[in-house]
């Protein structure tokens, strides 16, 4: 249905054309062009008399209530030529909103031309190519030279060189090797894969990037929904101003001519449109926006929360050292029994060492996980406990001095400790370490020139590397040894009326903390649903960097949306001035507001066409 009434817009902006170079050359007589302009007027009328009924069936008032009185007006004061301009005005303004409609259409369906239709998979009969939507979790897709990947899973054989713009925006390649995750859509620009497919169909990124575009037109701007309550008013307002004008003057041209200069269909169109515009110009980097509302949002945010781990840092943990004074060799082997069943990064980081230290898989029983604080297994009959300090000291009250001076120095160094015991005695403590990104203390500075005022660092880890960490990047604020719920608490601590805050985590274990802030920002987590069903905005990969570029666009499209509406109050202005001062009829108004209406218009088309700073 839409796309009738966009053709049936087209076909009207013609007739509009026709009838107006009629109106104004020798081709007919008068009466045959009053005639033909009448017909044409009323056939231009329904869409807006259609889309007014709509409105007030859902008792608002809207813009077209007031072009449609403007409308009837000129044509029972055989105004045609001026309705011929009223009406030229709103078919081009829907039209234009019909654009932007169709350009999200286009986004989508470039996302989808990035799905391939067929894929080659590993089978016991050897390879097979298979639609793409015939894959299931756990085949082995193969990818070779030129081809794109076409599920999200981890490599299991091999390297290459992938393309990765279609989602994060960044031209140059990125190597990927075993082991690694790969991510749908993306392009294999040298070497051959066999990937392991992890999610399909509709859970993979790409997918859900299409779901996202899709539906980000749903959250309006703040400063779109202040304008519709302000055009109900405005609309009201200009009733009761040209009752009371008529009454006054009893001159209805006069009347007619102020309602075709402030008729404020422009407004509605442009502010709109410049959002749409951004969301697309952020899409385009791999900075996915659930709507206008958050892009609003956080270029009026005066306090961000930081995550640490995946955040400020890489998120990527190493082991140190595995300090014991047990048989070393039996210790692994208990310690691998607790960390293969876990997720928790800490617990990756370890088995990933001990498989590099050809540990073999030991079976444990009775795993249980107490979230940020660490691990019990039953492992050959006996229980031990595996995480942090506190949660050790819950088992055995104290901790043997010798490993008491290990824990010390390593966090010292800005380590993290994490303690194996049993229900007695301290057993080992294994000593991991991760590093800073590249540029994060020259963008938490770029930020503060932003106009953020507070930058404010959470961690679970000590006080010591939590001390470390804010040094190096030189951020004043932080707290530390916080489980989730701490988290949590802190934020609603920050939150307030007066300013906005924005919190950036890795989607996963700040969910939560996500969900609570006024703009929810998820590094690299368009892989995960949590940082999709919690995140406001999601960062495709994982670059600091780019809350700064999304700072700037918020900004670059506020800036547009309040030149629009100066735009629209000097507009008005000289119109009335010129209507009042007797320089423009009926005629003179509706072709005055059809040319300023494009002016905020162009301005916001600015938004679609915007670049990152170099």
């Amino acid at each position: 249905m839409k796309k009738f009434w966009y053709y049936f817009d087209l076909f009207i902006l013609v007739l509009l054309v026709f009838s107006l170079i009629f109106s104004v050359g020798v081709f007919m007589h008068q009466e045959t062009r009053d005639g033909f302009s009448l017909i044409v007027n009323l056939i231009a009328l329904v869409p807006v008399l259609i889309s007014t009924f709509k409105a007030l069936k859902n008792r608002k008032i809207t813009v077209d209530l007031l072009a449609s009185i403007a409308l009837l007006l000129s044509l029972i004061n055989h105004e045609y030529f001026s309705s011929l301009f009223i009406n030229l005005m709103l078919t081009t303004a829907r039209i234009v909103d019909s654009y932007t409609e169709r350009k999200t259409e286009d986004s989508i369906k470039s996302l989808l031309k990035l799905k391939p239709e067929k894929a080659r998979i590993k089978t016991k009969n050897g390879v097979e190519e298979v639609k793409i939507n015939d894959i299931k979790i756990g085949d082995i897709v193969l990818v070779g030279l030129g081809q794109r990947v076409p599920v999200d899973g981890k490599i299991l054989n091999g390297s290459a060189s992938l393309d990765q713009s279609s989602l994060t925006g960044e031209s140059l390649p990125v190597e990927k090797k075993e082991g690694e995750e790969v991510l749908s859509s993306t392009l294999v620009t040298s070497g051959e894969l066999e990937i392991e497919a992890v999610r399909v169909g509709k859970d993979t990124a790409l997918e859900k990037i299409i779901q996202l575009v899709s539906d980000s037109q749903l959250n309006k701007p703040e400063i779109t929904m202040r304008s519709d309550r302000f055009a109900q008013w405005y609309i009201i307002l200009t009733f009761i101003v040209t009752i009371v004008l008529y009454i006054i003057t009893n001159n209805l041209n006069l009347v007619l001519s102020v309602i075709l200069v402030v008729c404020a269909d422009d407004i509605a169109v442009a502010v709109p449109l410049a959002f749409i515009g951004g969301t697309r110009a952020a899409s385009r980097l791999g900075i996915i926006i659930k709507g206008g509302k958050y892009l609003e949002a956080i270029g009026e945010v005066k306090t961000l929360i930081v995550d640490k781990t995946g955040t400020l840092t890489r998120g990527k943990l190493k082991v140190n050292e595995i300090f014991t004074l047990e048989k070393k060799s039996e210790i692994l082997k208990v310690i691998f029994s607790i960390v293969q069943g876990s997720i928790h990064p800490v617990s990756e980081a370890i088995e990933e060492f001990l498989m590099s230290e050809k540990i073999k898989s030991v079976k444990h029983e009775e795993l249980k996980e107490f979230k940020g604080l660490g691990i019990s297994v039953v492992y050959k009959g006996e229980k031990y406990f595996f995480g942090r300090r506190q949660f050790i000291l819950d088992q055995v009250k104290k901790i043997n001095k010798n490993y008491e001076e290990f824990i010390m120095n390593a966090e010292e160094k800005g380590f993290n400790a994490s303690i194996l015991s049993n229900s007695k005695e301290v057993l080992a403590v294994v000593t991991l370490s991760d590093r800073l990104k590249p540029d994060t203390k020259k963008v938490i500075s770029e930020l503060r020139e932003e106009g953020i005022e507070r930058i404010i660092m959470l961690t679970g880890d000590n006080e010591k590397v939590a001390k470390t960490i804010a040094e190096e990047t030189g951020i004043q604020e932080y707290h530390a040894n916080l489980l989730p719920e701490d988290k949590i608490k802190y934020l609603k601590s920050f939150l307030n009326k007066d300013s906005k805050t924005a919190m950036i985590g890795d989607g996963v274990n700040d969910a939560a903390s996500l969900s609570l802030a006024d703009v929810g920002i998820a590094m690299g987590g368009i892989g995960s649903d949590a940082a999709i069903d919690s995140a406001d905005i999601i960062l495709v990969n994982d670059q600091l960097t780019k809350v700064k570029e999304v700072i700037d666009l918020s900004k670059f499209i506020l800036n547009i949306a309040k030149q629009d509406y100066i735009i629209w109050v000097l507009v008005n202005i000289l119109g009335l001035s010129l209507v009042f001062g007797g320089v423009l009829t009926p005629s003179g108004a509706a072709f005055y507001n059809f040319i300023t209406d494009f002016i905020p218009l162009i301005n916001s088309m600015r938004a679609f066409f915007w670049k990152r700073k170099k």
